[in-house]
């Protein structure tokens, strides 16, 4: 029996709409032999002109950096990639798809030790990246990094590389249990951790997103979320590239970029997340007329207001589609197509097919209807683990297969689940994951502080944004902008909090642990 059980807040999978058994280079083969010259990507530089690149193209590309790869590794091996959304990104991913090769995405934005950790703990030996991300240096910071790791690892420029790089070697045999992807997210101890995803779980896990919104080989896709999350990487990505539609790149986000690539490229979905919708909302001039083909909007990646699900909906006259999964098992639930606007601003929407829902209570039991539990999920589509640390996939991954996502829902009688916070704290700021943990450990060693507590206050263009508190130690004071400066040295610059709140003595349980609804509810107060 597939659907909702009565009373209790428990989803069986419903068969997939569509499943596939081999893997990423089968797919491009299939679709380079069935339609390669039809356009798979358009990929926008920086001066906002659009290149698009056909099926055949994208498989031909892919094949000769997937024999360039293997002329100094092998199948099993790992790459990291360090770099903003570019066509190159896409083109590496799919040539370690056909090289049996794992693929660590990192953000660039992120700060030396960061890398550091991501670097040593994914094995990787080569790391693909560029010289600068919004103005600040990349490659000269990885320069840096290289020389403290615990065994070599080669770093190239991608744009060249991609450009440049060949092989006279044969592909290999890669099945759909290899892995394709190493994406990191940061755990609640602040160590990030790598949930490592198959051929076979990304590969359905886009399909079953993409089959259910109804994508079409005439749709153009552009989803401007980074690619160095699973949101564009598998989900987007595969998703198009399943349905035989096209995917719109953006080298880097900003609210003017997005409004002319949808202009220019004609795109009739976009998927992004809801800062990026709040800051086209607000682009001046920006209206309906230019996007006449635009007929579905994605929202995920954080909290959707009920706001921005009515705006859209009444300016452009278009369907609004919330989703939600994370990096360990991306796209869970969402809403449908014809759903009342409603039922998108309340609600996550309902299970994708292929996957077991429920919502579980403290004691491990499932909740009944309407009653708030964590949210778990079963399927084929989450992450085999976290890479190198077992321990940390058997905290998500309990032994009946039940991923625990860590965020708080009810299940209604229909099997909506609507969000009523998170249970591990995690803070989701314009589509990125803030674990407080992590931003406390920086902060814990500042020698002004005693005492230090970070959490999420909800932010009109953000969804959220986290705010700190501080016990000074004795005799010893410090200023936010000092604060903020120290945060920088250590922390990726959308993790460092730019409001902070000194603190005589933080209030706490019986257990001595830190009050945080408090201090959220003293934020409230204050505003």
């Amino acid at each position: 029996m597939s659907g909702k059980l009565p009373y209790l807040a428990l989803w069986s999978a419903e068969p997939p709409h569509i499943w596939l058994s081999g893997t990423v280079g089968d797919l491009l083969r299939e679709r380079a032999e069935e339609m390669g010259f039809a356009p798979a990507l358009h990929g926008v530089d920086d001066a906002g002109v659009v290149r698009t690149y056909t099926y055949g193209e994208v498989y031909e590309e892919s094949v000769r950096l997937a024999c360039a790869l293997l002329v100094d590794l092998d199948p099993g091996d790992t790459v990291a990639i360090c770099a903003p959304n570019s066509v190159a990104w896409v083109l590496t991913e799919f040539a370690c798809g056909l090289s049996g090769i794992a693929l660590a995405p990192m953000n660039p934005s992120m700060s030396n030790a960061e890398f550091r950790h991501i670097l040593e703990s994914s094995g990787a030996k080569l790391v693909l990246t560029v010289e600068h991300h919004r103005g600040r240096p990349v490659a000269a910071r990885l320069r840096e990094v290289l020389p403290t790791l615990s065994r070599p690892v080669e770093m190239l420029d991608l744009p060249t590389w991609s450009t440049t790089a060949s092989g006279d070697r044969d592909l290999p045999d890669v099945t759909a249990s290899t892995p394709l992807l190493v994406q990191y997210t940061s755990g609640t101890t602040g160590r990030p951790k790598g949930a490592v995803h198959t051929h076979l779980s990304a590969l359905n896990a886009g399909a079953q997103w993409a089959a259910d919104l109804g994508l079409e080989p005439v749709d153009a896709l552009l989803a401007p979320v980074p690619l160095y999350h699973v949101g564009a990487s598998i989900v987007a990505l595969l998703g198009a590239m399943v349905m035989r539609s096209s995917l719109v790149l953006l080298p880097d986000y900003t609210p003017q970029a997005l409004v002319a690539a949808l202009c220019q490229t004609r795109a009739s979905v976009l998927a992004a997340v809801p800062t990026m919708l709040y800051d086209a909302l607000a682009q001046p001039g920006f209206s309906p007329a230019q996007v006449p083909g635009l007929r579905i909007v994605v929202g995920g990646g954080s909290a959707v207001s009920a706001d921005i699900v009515r705006e859209v909906e009444r300016i452009f006259g278009v369907e609004f589609v919330v989703s939600f999964g994370q990096s360990e098992s991306p796209a869970i639930l969402q809403t449908r197509v014809g759903d009342s606007t409603d039922v998108k601003a309340t609600t996550l929407g309902r299970p994708l097919p292929g996957r077991d829902v429920r919502i579980a209570r403290m004691d491990g039991s499932t909740a009944r209807d309407g009653e708030i539990g964590e949210i778990c999920t079963r399927s084929k589509m989450q992450m085999l683990g976290y890479i190198g640390q077992p321990e940390g996939s058997g905290d998500v991954i309990d032994d009946q297969g039940w991923l625990h996502t860590g965020d708080l829902g009810a299940m209604d009688p229909a099997g909506y689940v609507s969000f009523h916070g998170r249970a591990r704290e995690v803070i989701i700021r314009g589509g990125e994951n803030l674990y407080p943990a992590e931003i406390e450990a920086v902060y814990a060693l500042h020698p002004a502080i005693a005492q230090v507590a970070v959490v999420g206050q909800p932010d009109a263009r953000w969804g959220e944004v986290p705010v700190g508190f501080v016990v000074n130690r004795p005799d010893q004071s410090v200023n936010t902008e000092e604060l903020i400066r120290y945060g920088q040295l250590y922390l990726a610059s959308f993790k460092v909090p730019r409001r902070w709140i000194g603190i005589a003595a933080f209030p706490l349980t019986a257990s001595g642990k830190i009050r945080k609804v408090e201090l959220q509810q003293q934020i409230r107060s204050e505003g």
